[in-house]
């Protein structure tokens, strides 16, 4: 059982790393779509299938993300919650229940950045209105990067201070 806590903080902290990329892919996928747009804009076009090229790409990304994310955030609620409860102390417990919060924030940015990438795809955006939601868009998926980067650095610190526990009492 204990082995099971460690190997499963081990996992979370490696898969932190992994969904941390796939948020820097999802940051350069809006740059293009948000580049292609002023581009066009610039060239005083209407916009171009290429836009359309990258929507997909970006949608996908997005959910793949979100796939990524809803795993590792359910195996943080479930498994990891009940390793702090089992084998960590009440300051442990309570700091990983606090940052736990976060979870629902984070998963409700990207329910909004999915529903601008929608708005997208649906067409009839003019060039003004394509450059100013692209540009929230690319805000909103950086923001959320760090928040999720900030919010991972702070619950490793607390994974590797109950695997130390953990280990701590099996020597």
């Amino acid at each position: 059982m204990l082995e099971d806590i460690v190997d499963t903080i081990d996992n979370i902290i490696a898969e932190h790393q992994v969904i941390l990329g796939r948020f820097s892919e999802l940051e350069a996928v809006s740059n293009d779509v948000t580049a292609v747009g002023a581009y066009d804009k610039a060239r005083d076009m209407a916009l171009a299938s290429e836009e359309e090229q990258h929507l997909p790409r970006l949608q996908s990304t997005l959910e793949e993300t979100n796939l990524k994310l809803k795993a590792h955030f359910d195996r943080e609620d479930t498994v990891l919650l009940s390793g702090f409860e089992q084998h960590g102390n009440r300051k442990l417990l309570l700091a990983f229940r606090s940052l736990l919060s976060d979870h629902e924030e984070i998963r409700a940015q990207l329910v909004r950045v999915g529903e601008s990438v929608s708005r997208l795809r649906a067409g009839g955006t003019s060039p003004g209105d394509w450059e100013e939601r692209t540009k929230r868009m690319r805000t909103a998926i950086t923001e959320t990067r760090e928040r999720l980067a900030a919010h991972a650095s702070d619950e490793q610190d607390l994974l590797l201070k109950l695997r130390k526990e953990i280990l701590g009492r099996r020597a």
